[in-house]
């Protein structure tokens, strides 16, 4: 299926999009549809019913960005809000989000955009088997923009996972996020700024997660990079092969993980010495 209009669902608090599996049923851009940012995704909902669903699995999404307009120019970030997905919270309590078995291929911004306005947040996001492969532009293959409950994500591979709130509120929502079995071939982006305000940090569990191991064959725009931040953090069994490493403000609790830092460092000296007693590895 190619697409040539934008996909919209309004108004709704309870929407299923099934395919017959992801290397069988694929939704592509069509050349030359995205001329600016924020406009031309392939599917927007907005979900307004306090407690609305959403789950969307077994299908792929080709954002097509080698045939896009001026692709590529030098600018990584030339369209970076037209996303393939944006699964929005419009004013209300969003119940859950199921993201499983998708495919996204060479999207033009975020491959699924979990986001809000008016305020809008979600309870439980499930993101399982999201696969990605190649890359035009710089994004993530999934953002999380919007306060939650929890997120529980497990089996994916893709170039980058963000959380880059607008606004967090970790008085009313926990924002916790467990990552398992995962790998990142660019970045992962678990800075939760600005929580630090309120003094409570989100928990977050990471196991069995690479960052920057190449297991994509996506050309590399930016520095790999992990990014920690303003978190109470679990961290177990993983492998970070990265240009960039940033650890900054929360709790960071590490062990059987090993570390391969090419540039620049940022965190606390006692940091280091914390994930030696571990029994990590540093390098």
């Amino acid at each position: 299926v190619y697409l040539t209009a934008l996909l919209t669902a309004t108004r709704s608090d309870y929407v299923r999009i099934l395919g017959d599996g992801k290397a069988a049923t694929t939704i592509k851009r069509k050349d030359n549809n995205v001329v600016a940012d924020n406009i031309q995704k392939i599917l927007i909902v907005y979900l307004n019913g306090d407690g609305s669903e959403f789950d969307i699995r077994d299908i792929s999404f080709d954002g097509n960005g080698v045939n896009q307009p001026d692709a590529p120019d030098g600018d990584e970030y030339k369209y970076q809000q037209s996303h393939c997905v944006d699964v929005k919270a419009d004013g209300v309590d969003v119940g859950s989000v199921n993201i499983e078995n998708i495919g996204i291929i060479d999207a033009t911004a975020d491959g699924v955009s979990v986001s809000e306005r008016s305020d809008g947040s979600h309870g439980k996001i499930n993101i399982r088997g999201v696969h990605e492969k190649t890359r035009t532009y710089t994004r993530s293959g999934i953002t999380l923009s919007c306060n939650f409950d929890r997120c529980i994500m497990s089996d994916c591979i893709m170039d980058s996972f963000e959380i880059e709130h607008n606004t967090i509120d970790t008085e009313n929502f926990k924002n916790a996020i467990s990552i398992s079995n995962c790998f990142f071939n660019r970045k992962l982006d678990l800075n939760f700024k600005r929580a630090a305000v309120s003094g409570i940090y989100p928990q977050v569990n990471l196991s069995n997660v690479s960052v920057g191991l190449g297991t994509t064959p996506d050309h590399l725009f930016l520095p790999r990079w992990l990014n920690m931040g303003n978190c109470d953090a679990n961290i177990d069994n993983c492998n970070f092969l990265v240009d960039r490493q940033t650890f900054v403000r929360g709790f960071y609790r590490m062990k059987n993980c090993r570390f391969h830092c090419s540039g620049e460092w940022t965190g606390s000296n006692t940091l280091l010495e914390e994930r030696s007693d571990d029994g990590g590895s540093l390098e």
